[in-house]
């Protein structure tokens, strides 16, 4: 789960060794999907979220726990700048 002390990478696109968590906005509130990592065994991402239905930090949540179990990072696309600093702290590259 993430806290004030997870550290993220700030990305500009999806990386395909890690998992990713993209944010965006939807009529003013933070909705958020993750993607798994695309160079896995059998080649596709897993996902979730991608029809909006999770807020930015449950896509967070469900992130950290795709990445704790495929032993990956995790990074963030937030074009918009919805993150929020109690979900750890969002730094560049």
């Amino acid at each position: 789960m993430a806290t004030s002390f997870n550290r993220f990478e700030q990305v500009d696109a999806p990386r395909p060794d890690a998992v990713t968590v993209t944010l965006w906005d939807e009529g003013g509130e933070a909705r958020g999907e993750t993607a798994g990592p695309t160079d896995a065994e059998d080649g596709a991402p897993l996902g979730l979220g991608q029809d909006g239905s999770l807020t930015a930090y449950q896509a967070l949540v469900v992130g950290c726990q795709m990445a704790n179990e495929l032993g990956r990072r995790v990074v963030i696309v937030d074009p918009n700048g919805l993150w929020q600093p109690g979900w750890g702290q969002l730094q560049r590259g």
